[in-house]
């Protein structure tokens, strides 16, 4: 029995220096290409906004989605930006290029208002559940 605790015990260790091992490596862009948000450059006047609503969208429900308010925001950055809401609960929409202040990098939200009046909290496309992993922010150069 007590050899059986010494292999767990040795295991375990082994397994903390495998873990430790590669939380280390992993900020070696080298070994794992670019760590972080994956830049999407825009170089046309328009761009095509595409999200995946997890909210009910049932008609005649109090809870359905009504519509989406999207939002952005210099990257990293906390000040956000109201750009616009979307006509429906259509998943997509077009922007132009002007609508944004200035060029930049910038960091896109959908927030999702219900029929009731209940907002959720935006989604950044920088946010670990963003996909691609590890999210996405656009580049827009003058």
């Amino acid at each position: 029995m007590k050899n059986n605790k010494t292999i767990i015990r040795y295991m375990l260790k082994c397994m903390m220096v495998i873990f430790s091992t590669l939380l280390l490596l992993s900020s070696c862009s080298n070994i794992f290409g670019n760590i972080g948000p994956l830049a999407v450059p825009i170089v046309t006047n328009s761009f095509i906004l595409s999200w995946e609503s997890g909210n009910s969208t049932l008609p005649g429900i109090s809870s359905a989605t009504e519509y989406f308010n999207i939002f952005y925001r210099d990257l990293y950055s906390k000040r956000t930006i109201f750009l616009e809401k979307t006509p429906d609960a259509e998943c997509t929409k077009t922007f132009e290029v002007s609508e944004l202040i200035g060029s930049g990098k910038y960091e896109l939200g959908v927030q999702y208002v219900c029929k009731n009046g209940k907002t959720s909290e935006i989604h950044w496309s920088t946010d670990f559940d963003a996909k691609p992993a590890g999210g996405w922010y656009i580049s827009i150069n003058p």
